[in-house]
């Protein structure tokens, strides 16, 4: 039987004797030596700028922003929630006299723990950092880790960044790559692996709180890095903004500058950065709004701002469209089709326990990552409809838009699930795997049940590299 394991995050404890370091130097003249955590985060003490709310509101751009409904889902919604596990040995008094008086709770642990689902049992756990809890640089990690096939093994490593400003790739084993971890300033985002420079390979690409955007190669090799002079809290965003055919990096900030970068070597690119009222706080989102058949390049960056608004900034020019939600929020604008159109909605929560849901013109279709690559069902399959007999056809179309040298993206592994409600007794989840060696339109027969009830379809795409598309 072929099991699987899942990644989760974990702080552990440890006894004083664990506090042991090995690079040789003290922390406080290892971040002497540090070019990322000697660069200080200065545009996040300069405030926010006073601005026009009526003119905010009503500037003219291509496409409008309306708030079409909310619902209080809860009391405050901050993000996507983490499952942890979490060591309480040291909570039984009896186990707390083996540490000979010491106070466990000055000290930070973080590490990596993989569960095996099938069995329930721990399969490995790896020990990264550990810290006291007065440090300027502590042991937490904020973020969850990614995972990516980065030398084509056909295993996932394990890449994360933690606050003690070292980023870490971890075999499928738990093992350490040669060369991490890489040092940088206190990292609170996720580390992003992706093509940034249009070479068909993955690349890595970490921020921290000072305000240090860097690009990696997977051996651990430094390609380039920037600054932006202010704490970055979440991954960036990697799509090609601007519609000129090259990757960028959209990056968040405190400082309320939304900065887009060059993927190839990190320069910025202008008009670039927007300014926004407050702090923004959630990963940007980048999204195709042109409506159907209309040829305009480019994306849309879609965000909140903790000055209560919400923007859409057109890719190409960076003029926005705001609407004031009057609300703060942590957590991503999403986009889908809610109502089962044919054009995308806009998801909203907030630190109220608002849900906010703003219809907008964008198509549902084509909604591939980076502009480039990605896999979508054509509109005569996403209509909703009544099909009878033993079978259904799903039509699917990937797309893949690398071109020379790196060229093809295949072999594309697609799955299709057919996910049946409650009523239904049997099997829930109806899955037809596939892989195809070329991109284009595909045809993908699946069975149905046996009985009348409504099932919805999801489609699944990895590439070579393991990047996965939906």
């Amino acid at each position: 039987m072929k099991t699987r394991s899942f990644l989760f995050l974990t702080f552990l404890v440890f006894t004083l004797s664990c506090l042991s370091f090995d690079y040789g130097i003290s922390q406080s003249e290892e971040a002497k030596k540090n070019k990322f955590r000697e660069r200080e985060a200065t545009d996040d003490a300069l405030g926010y700028p006073n601005f026009d709310e009526d003119e905010l509101l009503n500037t003219q751009c291509p496409r409008h922003l309306e708030l079409s409904w909310q619902s209080e889902v809860s009391s405050s919604i901050y993000a996507s929630p983490l499952i942890a596990d979490i060591n309480r040995y040291y909570d039984n008094p009896e186990h707390l006299k083996e540490l000979g008086g010491i106070d466990i709770g000055k000290y930070v642990a973080g590490g990596i723990v993989v569960f095996n689902l099938d069995t329930k049992q721990v399969k490995w756990t790896a020990q990264l950092d550990l810290s006291t809890d007065t440090g300027d640089f502590r042991a937490y990690i904020y973020s969850s880790p990614t995972v990516a096939d980065l030398d084509g093994d056909g295993n996932l490593d394990i890449l994360v960044g933690t606050s003690f400003g070292l980023f870490y790739v971890l075999d499928h084993k738990g093992k350490t790559r040669e060369k991490f971890p890489r040092e940088m300033a206190e990292i609170q985002g996720g580390v992003v692996a992706a093509d940034i420079n249009d070479d068909g390979k993955i690349e890595l690409v970490t921020a921290d709180a000072h305000g240090n955007i860097a690009a990696w190669t997977p051996q651990g090799t430094e390609i380039w890095e920037t600054h932006v002079k202010s704490l970055v809290p979440q991954s960036p965003s990697i799509g090609d903004v601007d519609g000129d055919g090259h990757t960028d990096i959209v990056v968040p900030t405190l400082s309320g500058n939304i900065y887009v970068l060059s993927g190839k070597d990190g320069s910025l690119v202008r008009p670039y950065p927007y300014r926004t009222h407050g702090r923004v706080m959630n990963q940007v989102l980048l999204v195709d709004l042109n409506k159907r058949g209309e040829k305009k390049k480019g994306l849309t960056i879609a965000t909140t701002s903790f000055d209560g608004y919400l923007y859409l900034i057109d890719g190409p020019t960076s003029c926005a469209d705001v609407v004031d939600i009057g609300e703060t929020s942590y957590s991503m604008v999403l986009a889908d089709n809610v109502d089962g159109g044919d054009d995308l909605d806009l998801i909203v929560t907030t630190m109220n326990g608002n849900a906010w849901r703003s219809p907008s013109q964008g198509r549902n279709n084509v909604a591939h990552r980076y502009n480039r690559q990605g896999i979508y069902v054509t509109p005569s399959s996403r209509a909703f409809r009544d099909e009878e007999g033993k079978n259904v056809w799903v039509e699917v179309e990937i797309v893949d838009r690398y071109r020379f040298p790196s060229g093809s993206q295949a072999p594309y592994n697609v799955t299709v699930s057919l996910l049946v409600p409650g009523n239904y007794q049997g099997e829930r989840t109806i899955k037809q795997n596939h892989i195809f060696d070329r991109a284009g339109t595909h045809r993908i027969k699946i069975p149905t049940v046996g009985v009348r009830t409504a099932g919805t379809v999801l489609v699944e795409m990895v590439d070579k590299w393991t990047l996965f598309f939906r």
